[in-house]
Order: structure tokens, then sequence, then C-alpha cells
């Protein structure tokens, strides 16, 4: 539908841009360049972001504070939980343990991972994120809990390139570069 459509009475707003590049367009197009609207200019360089430093392996347990990144133990504030068969941390562990950058945009309440070159939104009660400009299904959406932003651990990690292990015997998971 064309946005100058009689079928739209209000103004409309423009919350996110995602410049997407197809795997059959890769080859030919920059990895820089610039997008133009009016009274609006956004310029990007991914080729100069340095990759982030990625960890070998974090190891949490359902339930309980404790954690270890890379043999270092260390704490977070809120244990991760199990709900709807999926396990939920909190969005400060995930920046933190996995080397990511956090926004949170409490009006739409928008929750963004930055990862080098990985995008991630996440909004509370949406059984959806978006990966890199890509729409992606969740098991379970993303809450809030005792004023704390639980995230799904598996979702995020995979999208993050991580591999994770679940031992159900001991409820602990291992997070580990692919």
């Amino acid at each position: 539908v064309p946005l100058n459509n009689s079928a739209y009475n209000k103004p409309l707003s423009l919350k996110r841009i995602y410049p997407v590049v197809t795997d059959e367009q890769r080859s030919q197009r920059s990895l820089e360049g610039s997008l133009y609207f009016k009274n609006l200019k956004l310029t990007f360089d991914l080729s100069s972001q340095q990759p982030a430093d990625k960890l070998s392996t974090l190891v949490l347990t359902v339930g309980e504070k404790e954690l270890t990144i890379d043999g270092t133990s260390s704490m977070m504030d809120v244990a991760p939980e199990i709900i709807d068969g999926r396990t939920l941390v909190p969005v400060r562990f995930i920046s933190e343990a996995l080397n990511a950058q956090v926004l949170w945009d409490g009006n739409t309440r928008n929750v963004t991972l930055v990862q080098g070159r990985n995008w991630i939104d996440l909004w509370p009660d949406d059984e959806m994120m978006v990966v890199d400009g890509n729409r992606v299904e969740l098991d379970v959406a993303p809450k809030i809990i005792n004023e704390r932003t639980m995230l799904p651990l598996r979702a995020v990690s995979q999208s993050l390139n991580l591999t994770v292990h679940w031992n159900p015997d001991t409820r602990q998971i291992t997070l580990q570069n692919q």
C-alpha cells in the first residue's frame, strides 16, 4: 500500500531502518554507503568495525546466580529461569557475558543487542525478534520479571553464532564459540 494512500488517517512514524543486502547481492555491494531521506542522513561504514572479543566458554546453571566465563567465576544479580521450557536470562547478563552492547528504549519497550556486526532487536511479550534485519520467531517471548528484562538464552546465543549445550541432569548450560 503506498504511503500516500487515503487509508492512512494519521501520521506515520519511522522507528527503525534495516539496510539489508541479500546473499545474492553480497558480492556486488560495498559494506559502506549512505542512505538519504528528507531531513535525515545516515552514513555507515561496517568495514571499520572491529569484531567483538568472543568468549571461549560460558557455563551457567538454572536457578543459580553464579556463572563462569572462560573459567573465571562471576555473579549475576538474577538467576536464570525456565519459562515454558526455555531458559530466560537477564539482558544485562547477556550483554556483559557475550561482549555485546545493550540498548533499552522505554517508550517502545525495545531491547537491542549489538555485538560486532550482529544486531538483535527484541520486545517483552512479543514472540519474535529481528536479527540483522530478518524476522525470527521465538518459542517464548522475552519477559520483564521483578523489574529485570529476561531474554530467551538459546535464541539470542544462536543468533550470535554460539553453540548451546544443555545438561538436563545438572540443569547446566554451556555456551561456546562455533
